[in-house]
């Protein structure tokens, strides 16, 4: 396998977006190398490697090379002993788009899985803003969306059937990344519920276009799970999905989160959870 490299990092182009990294993170890394890395992670906005031994401890150091770690490390499991999402198909989306201060990016690390057996689905919304005909983007230049809280984790979530203290946030739809400053379309298909201003066939309709920009199969990148693997991705620019998992055996990924708070510091209210596992109303949505 061919790699480039940028300095320090060697790496591969992944079609249609990210890149393949060739780096053993167990490793100490030294300062121009963080910071090649951080540079390799901020172009490509979807990192992966490849047969990677690491503690948790390791995992976290590793990532805590790209941003803020918040204390909670949690598991994505089938099995509840392990971790939580359980099987059940997630629909496409943002980690904590319903809150004032959405992931910064989201690290996913195979330690239990079926080879290639399941798979994590990425759309690239900053390719999608992009492609958009210049018509069409003027037309959200301003316009801000309201995010909500999923109940139901496998398709669209508005904030009709949502208690009182249920988590929403309003952002606009075009956002600026809060560390790079560009701009990214920031709507998804589980936790976006409406366009403010519009009607709601209005806000509907316009959600859907942008949808098909965002969910077009030339803007999604599949990729499957072999042990060892470590997939980590920025949260604004990349969103992320899965298929109900279907196959046997036990797929359990563990998950650090970059942020500048964690779900528990903005939400103390569901800090009661045992261990950090979610309930049916939990919507952090890793997968």
């Amino acid at each position: 396998m061919e790699y480039n490299a940028i300095s320090t990092v060697e790496f591969r182009p992944i079609e249609p977006f990210g890149a393949e990294v060739d780096l053993d993170l167990r490793c100490e890394l030294p300062d121009e190398q963080a910071d090649d890395l951080r540079d390799l992670f901020r172009q490509h906005h979807l990192l992966i490697f490849r047969d990677q031994q690491l503690t948790p401890e390791q995992f976290r150091a590793a990532m805590a090379h790209l941003g803020p770690l918040p204390l909670e490390t949690t598991y994505v499991s089938t099995d509840p002993n392990v971790g939580a999402q359980g099987r059940l198909k997630l629909a496409f989306h943002s980690d904590l788009a319903f809150a004032q201060k959405p992931d910064l990016g989201v690290a996913l690390y195979a330690i239990d899985v079926v080879d290639d057996e399941t798979a994590t689905k990425f759309a690239n919304a900053s390719t999608a803003l992009g492609r958009l005909p210049s018509e069409l983007r003027a037309r959200l230049e301003g316009l801000q969306c309201r995010h909500v809280w999923p109940v139901n984790e496998a398709t669209r979530n508005h904030e009709a059937p949502l208690r009182d203290s249920d988590p929403r946030a309003v952002h606009p739809l075009i956002a600026d990344h809060p560390v790079t400053g560009e701009p990214v379309l920031f709507v998804n298909y589980m936790q976006t519920d409406c366009i403010l201003g519009m009607t709601a066939d209005d806000s509907e309709a316009l959600l859907q276009e942008l949808f098909g920009y965002l969910y077009d199969p030339d803007n999604i990148l599949v990729h499957r799970w072999r042990a060892g693997a470590l997939a980590v991705f920025d949260n604004y620019f990349v969103q992320h999905a899965r298929d109900e998992l279907t196959a046997p055996g036990i797929r359990s990924l563990m998950r650090v989160t970059l942020a500048e708070q964690g779900f528990f510091e903005q939400f103390p209210q569901f800090a009661a959870m045992v261990d950090g596992f979610t309930d049916d109303r939990h919507g952090s949505n890793s997968i």
